[in-house]
């Protein structure tokens, strides 16, 4: 069995605060995993360890294989990402940030372009690809960002709270696109709110909860919904 995501008793400290406490997942290649849990659950802290922008304070944590202390560089080169508050050149096009974010994932600049108009179609910004991203809503620039996750065609790829600002049918659009990248191999690790959406395209569930994984669904074995094993799981308040 091969896994794309191993972390063994991760953490990371901000002083005397635990954000990820001893932390242990493991996430197999071509898995959709969505990690769920309360805000300040350690989730976001989670992700930027695992994509080598933020360096834990013990533990480990491997990258098909690489690992993200002794061999960030390596690891890196596996991963898209997705934050939760993306950042654009506001003065290019989609199209040209999209080709530019491939160029940087390691691909040559003709392909490069080729993926920019692949993914800038499968986002749903076809007509407004040559336009400025300062003109863009809220929602196309958070399909946007979307798309730059995916256009280098990483192995690994961790998508935080994606479907924000999304109308209902970009949002259904954007889950075909996770779940069909997903099939070809690849895995992704997503974070979100909304567990409906988490239920519906998730292969497994990681519930997290003052740092720690405290239980992982294997979504096909469960007999109730996501939102009652959560509800049962999570003490206190919720959202």
């Amino acid at each position: 069995m091969e896994y794309a995501i191993i972390t063994n008793n991760l953490t990371k400290k901000f002083n005397d605060f635990i954000a990820v406490n001893n932390l242990n997942l493991k996430v197999k290649k071509g898995e959709i995993c969505g990690l769920v849990g309360p805000n300040g659950a350690g989730k976001t802290t989670l992700i930027e360890m695992l994509i080598c922008a933020l360096k834990p304070t013990s533990g480990s944590a491997k990258i098909l294989g690489k690992d993200i202390l002794k061999d960030p560089l390596k690891a890196r080169e596996k991963i898209g990402y997705l934050p939760e508050d993306s950042g654009f050149y506001k003065n290019m096009s989609g199209f040209r940030f999209l080709q530019y974010m491939a160029e940087l994932g390691g691909v040559e600049k003709l392909e490069a372009k080729k993926k920019a108009s692949t993914f800038i179609k499968k986002v749903g910004l076809s007509e407004r690809g040559n336009s400025k991203i300062e003109t863009y809503s809220a929602g196309m620039k958070q399909r946007l960002a979307i798309a730059q996750a995916f256009v280098a065609d990483p192995e690994v790829v961790f998508l935080d709270e994606p479907t924000s600002d999304l109308d209902p049918l970009a949002r259904e659009k954007v889950l075909e696109m996770i779940s069909d990248y997903a099939r070809k191999g690849n895995t992704i690790l997503i974070t979100t709110h909304m567990l409906p959406i988490t239920e519906k395209i998730s292969d497994i569930v990681a519930i997290i909860e003052k740092g720690k994984i405290i239980t992982k669904v294997v979504l096909k074995d469960i007999s109730g919904s996501l939102e009652e094993i959560y509800k049962n799981t999570i003490k206190g308040d919720w959202n």
